[in-house]
This record gives structure tokens, C-alpha cells and sequence, in this order.
């Protein structure tokens, strides 16, 4: 349950990267890696209370404090890896590898850490298998936070696989593990493990719970957000009666002067970065616009490429009759989309040769389906 509930709240910090800007995205990699490496840490020290020891034990505090860097650095850096950049499969594989192998460093790091009155001897055979379910089950939750569709449902899965990684490599290791006591060995100068364990199980939950609140997404700064209304966050604040607005001073009379229209900013391709060339999308070609931080993952025929203009700039220069807003994070071509799906917290739109659909925040599903509509109507059949 620790290890379960702390990959949870680190994955839903961890997801909100790319849409936070500058001290907010550092803000939420350092709490997720803290919250997801204090989970690994507190496991293995919670589950060190089910082994039934020959004899008294101790931690040597200087071992059992490097084991908890290991974890929250290898953590830190396989989110950095698969949250903060474009998607890319080597950065992916090297995110769970690293995350699994974080996981397997901090456990025998912190076996190491039991006092020398202990001989530790390991089975290959459980090391490996231990290593394998650690970076498996890492890369299939990296897999459902950050490379699925949005659904509801995925950081709730992805934090049983994580959990499941830790827990599953830290008993199955403990499997093929063989301690023996050395009762001549002089007992060194530790922590007590049930007070230890207690203390480790309550700090992680009160780190974990309070990066939650103190990290809301709603409280990060996230790059050009549009101010919404307040009725928009209370829909009943619509309805309440309130003072009639002044009005406003007609103009004074003067000579008629015919309006001009604003120029036009519409563009025909974006810049963008593509296998080390720099590429010019063609706007009739492209199908999808992700929001990354400061620049844009634009998705056409060939695939993804980077742009290193924000989204709000993006879709400035778009034409707003053929390209739809549909999540903060992201822009879809109305030409491309071939499915929505109904989702509990929104919905997916499903676009034409993509292997992920893309997520429809709820306050624009119904302009989504609108302008599906208004478009298959003025289509000649």
C-alpha cells in the first residue's frame, strides 16, 4: 500500500510536466521523485518487519541514507526521461531501465546496511528475476502514465504496476537471500527496525500527501493558460442575480470610417525539428498539436516532430475553422479525427493513423462534437 500510494501521487505530479512552465516544471519533477523514492525506500524497510531475524538487527544510518538517494535519484532521472521531453523509445526504455534498476540498487544497498552481525549470501537466479519484474513492471506503468490516451483510469493502473515493481522485486529478492548470524560479531550502533519502519511508513505517507496538496495542478503555473471564467470553475454562480452593468457611453459622432480587417497571421507550414533536420510541416498535413513546456510536438502523416513554438502561438496561426482546441495541452484537425470516445473525466478522439487517441477535456467535448457536426453537414455528399 505504501509503494502503491506513492506511485500514484508521484504519477500525477509526474503527468503534469509538460504543462506546467519554468520553476512550476522543477517544482513537480523534484516532488514526484521524492514522493516515488520515499516509497521504495519506506516499502523495504516496512517489509523488513515480516522476516522473522536470528537475531536483533540494526541499520547503519550511513548505508541506509545512500540507499535513499539512489532511489530518488534513479527515479528523478526516469521521469525526467520519459516526462519532460518528446516522445522518444530510447529515452522510454532507458526511463524504465533506470527506474527498475533504481529500485533493485536501493534494495541490496539497503540490505548492505544491516549491522555486521549479519552474513548476507544472494541466489543469481532470484537477483535476476528480482531485476527482471523490477524493470518490467517499471516500464509497463511508465508505459500507461505517459504514452496512453489520458483515460482516468491509467495513473490508478500505473501506480499498482509501480507498486507492484517495488513490493514484487523487494520480496522476491528476499527470496533467494540467506542470513546468518555472527552472535561473536560486535553489535553496532543502529536504528531499532520497528521504530524505524514506523517512522520511515509515516514520513512518506505525510511527503506523499502533502506534494499532493501543495503541488495542485490547478496551482501551477501552467505556460499561457487562458483565464477562465469564474462561472466556468462554479457553474451555479451563473444564476445568481447581481447588479446591471452601466451602459456603456455611446460614441461621440464623427465621420463614418469603414472598417479594416485585422492581417491575417494564418500560416501554410510550421518550423519544426525532425531526425536532426529542421522541417516545415505543411498545415494541410498536420493532424495533432501537444503541448510540451515551452514548445509543441506537431503530429502529421510522417509522425511527430518539435516545434519549438508554445501552443498558444500555434494556434494563433492555425485556422481556427479546421483546428479545435480540445484540451489545454492539446490541438486536434477536425479532418483527422474518426472516433470520439466518452470517457469519465471527458473524452478521447481517436485521429486518422494514430496508435493513441487523443484526450478531450470535458468543457469541450460538446464544441468538438459541434464542429464535427457543422462540418459533415457543409460537406458536399
Amino acid at each position: 500500500m505504501l509503494a502503491i500510494q506513492g506511485a500514484f501521487v508521484a504519477l500525477v505530479l509526474a503527468t503534469r510536466i509538460h504543462e506546467a512552465a519554468g520553476r512550476g516544471r522543477l517544482a513537480l519533477l523534484a516532488a514526484s521523485a521524492v514522493t516515488l523514492g520515499v516509497s521504495i525506500w519506506a516499502m523495504h524497510f516496512v517489509g523488513m518487519l515480516a522476516l522473522h531475524m536470528p537475531a536483533p538487527a540494526h541499520y547503519l544510518a550511513g548505508r541506509t541514507l545512500f540507499s535513499f538517494m539512489v532511489a530518488i535519484l534513479a527515479v528523478g532521472g526516469a521521469i525526467a526521461l520519459v516526462a519532460n521531453r518528446p516522445f522518444s523509445s530510447a529515452s522510454f526504455l532507458l526511463g524504465a531501465l533506470l527506474m527498475g534498476v533504481g529500485i533493485v540498487g536501493m534494495h541490496f544497498i539497503g540490505m548492505s546496511a544491516l549491522s555486521a552481525g549479519f552474513l548476507l549470501s544472494y541466489d543469481p537466479v532470484y537477483v535476476i528475476a528480482s531485476t527482471i519484474i523490477g524493470i518490467s513492471a517499471s516500464g509497463l506503468g511508465l508505459h500507461l502514465a505517459f504514452r496512453t490516451g489520458g483515460s482516468s483510469r491509467s495513473p490508478v493502473i500505473a501506480a499498482v504496476l509501480i507498486g507492484l515493481a517495488i513490493s514484487g522485486m523487494h520480496y522476491t529478492a528476499m527470496e533467494g537471500t540467506t542470513i546468518l548470524c555472527q552472535p561473536s560479531a560486535p553489535a553496532a550502533a543502529g536504528l531499532s527496525p520497528r521504530l524505524f519502519a514506523l517512522v520511515v511508513a509515516l514520513v512518506a505517507l505525510a511527503i506523499s500527501l502533502g506534494f499532493l496538496l501543495a503541488l495542485n495542478p490547478a496551482r501551477v503555473e501552467v505556460e499561457e493558460a487562458p483565464t477562465a471564467p469564474i462561472s466556468a470553475a462554479f457553474p451555479w454562480l451563473a444564476s445568481v442575480p447581481g447588479p446591471e452593468p452601466e451602459p456603456a457611453p455611446e460614441p461621440a459622432p464623427g465621420p463614418a470610417e469603414e472598417p479594416q480587417a485585422p492581417p491575417s497571421r494564418l500560416v501554410r507550414a510550421l518550423p519544426a525539428e525532425r531526425q536532426g533536420r529542421t522541417v516545415y510541416v505543411p498545415v494541410e498535413q498536420l493532424r495533432a498539436v501537444h503541448a510540451n513546456g515551452h514548445y509543441t510536438t506537431l503530429t502529421d502523416h510522417e509522425g511527430e516532430a518539435l516545434c519549438l513554438l508554445s501552443i498558444s502561438t500555434v494556434e494563433a496561426k492555425l485556422d481556427p475553422q479546421r483546428f479545435l482546441r480540445v484540451h489545454r495541452s492539446h490541438l486536434v484537425a477536425l479532418d483527422a479525427v474518426t472516433a470520439i470516445e466518452r470517457t469519465g473525466d471527458g473524452g478521447l478522439a481517436w485521429l486518422i493513423g494514430a496508435a493513441h487517441p487523443v484526450p478531450v477535456s470535458r468543457s469541450r467535448l460538446a464544441a468538438l462534437r459541434a464542429s464535427l457536426a457543422a462540418r459533415a453537414e457543409g460537406q458536399p455528399s
